[in-house]
Order: C-alpha cells, then sequence, then structure tokens
C-alpha cells in the first residue's frame, strides 16, 4: 500500500483536530517502539499517562477553538458577511 504521507498531513494539518490526531498517532508509535519490550505494568502506565495527556489536550482545544470551527463550518460572523463588496453601489460607503 503506498500512503502519500505529505498529503495526508497536509490536510490534517488544516484542522484542529486533525493536528490532535497526528499528535496521537505520533505519540503512539514512538512508545509503541520504546516501550514494546518493556514489563506490562511499565507499558499500562505509558498507556494511561498518554490517555491522560491526550485528554487534557483535547480539554484545552475544546476551550480555544469555537465549535463551529471544529465541526468544519464557518463563524456565524462569516456566514453572514456578504460574498462580495462588489455588490454595493458606487460611493457608497
Amino acid at each position: 500500500m503506498n500512503l502519500q504521507w505529505d498529503k495526508i498531513i497536509d490536510v490534517a494539518a488544516r484542522s484542529p483536530l486533525g493536528v490532535f490526531c497526528l499528535i496521537v498517532l505520533v505519540l503512539a508509535f514512538l512508545a509503541h517502539s520504546l516501550f514494546r519490550r518493556a514489563p506490562v505494568r511499565v507499558r499500562l502506565r505509558v498507556l494511561v499517562m498518554m490517555m491522560a495527556a491526550d485528554a487534557v489536550f483535547v480539554a484545552v482545544l475544546a476551550s480555544k477553538v469555537p465549535t463551529a470551527a471544529l465541526a468544519g463550518q464557518q463563524p456565524p460572523s462569516a456566514a453572514n458577511a456578504p460574498a462580495s463588496t462588489d455588490a454595493a453601489p458606487p460611493g457608497a460607503f
């Protein structure tokens, strides 16, 4: 399977949730490569710490990013704005 990683990262980086998903994937790969031979207790502790860090990150992200941005929609102020400024008559302010 030939994945185009540069395109996947480019698309994911446009959204806050996409960035979060990339971070989770990178941390999961890193944890797997570093702790694959560790005892089960160590692996469980790493898993719990990663999940706690992810939960804190999601909470901060949810408090900073407007709900419309998470849903991929425009904010209400941008949705009500005229599409172009050419519609105004000449000389109107």
